[in-house]
């Protein structure tokens, strides 16, 4: 289809198909209601808080904790040293931080156990509010499943990016439109807002984003968790210490904020002291090279190359083919199905938003035992991951 370079990245996750969900429900959802006085903890019912206090408690320093999340868990916007600064390295330095870059709950999901292997945690955080509803649900179910005991916090963030204005300009866009310099500290981006006649909003999308979340704590035992959000969105200055300087991600103090939430909670919770550990729901195996460049598990056609496209704040890599001669461009992956079960392959693109799409339009056919499937990668979707 593409007369142009066509940066094709792949994650290729086998996963055993599955009708319906399965896994362990609770009966009930925990929530933490959070303002800017005081904080208090809901528990489902009497007989969970006294198990948990009769188990007895694991001592803070032997408590395992696990962060699935995109970019601002990853600690993208922190100033130094990430593998020590983002907040599950301030939970515990041994910490497992599996965040990836730009992704949301969709691969996750569907490669837990190839990310979680043999470890055991007791505390596990998930930071997908934008991207909730890509993921969330399955990724939740899959983790209670294999960690019944765990504490599961679902954390709710937001950023001066889910503001916006009449005009339905984030803060970011409404800087630069008014020539205004595009970091979220500048004293003449304060100054410019606070004399600004703008009406500012919530973006309407916070609302949908609840919901999923609440849909997945109370299937699943999970604890939401939120950052304090003033009422009215120009309150945001009093918040801006949280925030890099691009608008979206933490600032080493927003970490360490996120950090005392957490503890906060599992202090008051507790860890058992001899958690159960269940079985996986599902076997998956996936493969991903987007930070690693690691082709271990690839066989390819000599057209691929791997590219590493970027390198802000650490590489990323991408599969590459290219058409030459306005021909159309050719190449082969295969994967391996390392399970007796039948699996289904699940694939992530890179895309780019609005329209049109820097990427070309691109055919991927699938071969297996039963034969031949063709789709068309869409390009279609707007600021979202493909």
């Amino acid at each position: 289809f593409g007369k142009h370079c066509n940066t094709f990245f792949l994650v290729l996750a086998a996963f055993t198909a599955i009708i319906g969900w399965i896994g362990l429900t609770n009966n009930g959802s925990f929530r933490v209601e959070d303002d800017l006085i005081n904080r208090k903890l809901f528990f489902p019912d009497p007989a969970t808080v006294m198990m948990k206090l009769k188990q007895g408690r694991k001592a803070p320093e032997d408590i395992k904790y696990a962060a699935f999340g995109a970019s601002v868990t990853w600690g993208s916007g922190i100033v130094g040293d990430r593998n020590k600064l983002s907040y599950p390295k301030l939970l515990s330095p041994n910490a497992s931080n599996l965040a990836i870059r730009a992704t949301g709950p969709n691969y996750p999901s569907a490669c837990t156990q190839t990310m979680v292997g043999d470890e055991n945690f007791d505390v596990i955080i998930l930071e997908f509010f934008p991207r909730a509803h890509k993921g969330l649900h399955p990724l939740t179910r899959r983790l209670r499943a294999r960690f019944p005991d765990a504490i599961i916090i679902i954390l709710r963030e937001w950023s001066p990016m889910d503001i916006i204005n009449q005009n339905k300009q984030n803060l970011r866009a409404w800087a630069r439109k008014k020539g205004l310099p595009l970091s979220l500290h500048h004293p003449k981006l304060h100054m410019a807002f606070l004399e600004s006649e703008e009406e500012w909003f919530w973006t309407t999308h916070y609302n949908q984003r609840i919901r999923v979340q609440e849909r997945a704590a109370k299937d699943f035992g999970a604890y939401i968790l939120p950052m304090t959000k003033p009422e009215d969105p120009r309150d945001w200055l009093f918040f801006e210490q949280y925030f890099a300087p691009d608008f979206l991600h933490k600032s080493n103090e927003g970490h360490e904020e996120v950090a005392k939430r957490v503890r906060h909670l599992v202090d008051m919770v507790g860890v058992p002291a001899e958690p159960r550990v269940g079985t996986w729901d599902a076997n998956d195996s996936c493969l991903t090279w987007f930070e690693t460049g690691d082709k271990t598990g690839l066989r390819m056609s000599p057209s691929w190359r791997m590219n590493m496209f970027s390198n802000n704040g650490g590489p990323k890599y991408a599969l590459e083919i290219t058409s030459r001669n306005f021909k159309i461009a050719e190449g082969t992956l295969t994967v391996t199905n390392p399970s007796q079960d039948r699996m289904t392959v699940y694939v992530s693109y890179m895309i780019t938003s609005p329209a049109p799409s820097k990427y070309p339009r691109t055919q991927v056919t699938t071969i297996n035992k039963e034969g031949r499937k063709t789709i068309e990668l869409s390009q279609d979707q707007i600021n979202d991951w493909g």
